[in-house]
């Protein structure tokens, strides 16, 4: 499996330069993000050690709604976000999503409208705990691992369980209050 997923990971992209280069054997994130929940995995090689499965809650502060496909990127961002301050701490990480807006997000900082406040969040945590990590897209095709619990909310989706790969990893909780 991971020698297919290889060749997908071409938009890496250093958000410190204090990134190590990229090895497949390493720890690194992968995530994925659907209008009803996010998922995160942590992995080692291809060895699944930890996850989250969120449903995502209204945020009506902000304007973002459940289900609505034009807040995907916030979503997506969201769930990046979310994955790093779960797993930074274990040093440098590779971030890998399908989502190219959010990883250019998390790879610049830059962005517009409501992710701004995800961006913030991210640009304080990098200075005060100096957390590094390099992102990288994902095809969609290559990211069924995340995306299967991503989805377990979604009311047209019929949810067959978790794919056998976090079979023995620990699902830690994720708080997104």
């Amino acid at each position: 499996l991971l020698q297919q997923r290889d060749a997908p990971l071409s938009l890496r992209a250093t958000v410190s330069s204090q990134v190590t280069a990229y090895d497949p054997q390493a720890r690194r994130i992968e995530f994925d993000a659907s209008p009803w929940g996010g998922a995160g995995l942590l992995l080692e090689g291809n060895e699944v050690k930890e996850f989250f499965c969120l449903t995502w809650k209204p945020i009506e502060r902000m304007g973002v709604k459940i289900a609505d496909p034009a807040f995907q990127t916030f979503w997506e961002f969201l769930t990046l976000a979310l994955c790093l301050v779960q797993w930074a701490w274990f040093g440098d990480l590779l971030v890998c999503g399908d989502n190219t807006a959010s990883l250019e997000m998390a790879r610049s900082l830059k962005c517009s409208g409501k992710e701004v406040v995800i961006a913030r969040e991210l640009a304080w945590r990098m200075a005060r705990y100096d957390w590094r990590f390099a992102v990288a897209h994902l095809p969609s095709e290559a990211n069924v691992v995340a995306d299967s619990p991503s989805r377990i909310a979604d009311p047209g989706y019929v949810f067959a369980g978790l794919p056998s790969t976090c079979e023995g990893a620990a699902e830690v909780s994720v708080c997104v209050d």
